[in-house]
């Protein structure tokens, strides 16, 4: 009984996993749009921040796109 109320962290897992991954693409999508590169530098920056992600991690994430 006990179980069945507290939520299944595998689930809370996968939404936080899909959240930050709809977020990633979303902010990927609108920084190729920038025409300037200096800025779409910048911008990669702040969304790297934006997702509290290191360095490391976010790198990986979008060689992985």
């Amino acid at each position: 009984m006990i179980a069945q109320e507290l939520p299944d962290l595998r689930d809370e897992f996968l939404r936080d996993a899909q959240s930050l991954k709809a977020r990633l693409d979303r902010g990927l999508a609108q920084i190729d749009a920038i025409p300037d590169v200096a800025t779409r530098s910048v911008a990669l920056h702040t969304l790297q921040q934006a997702l509290n992600l290191s360095q490391k991690a976010f790198t990986s994430l979008v060689a992985a796109l």
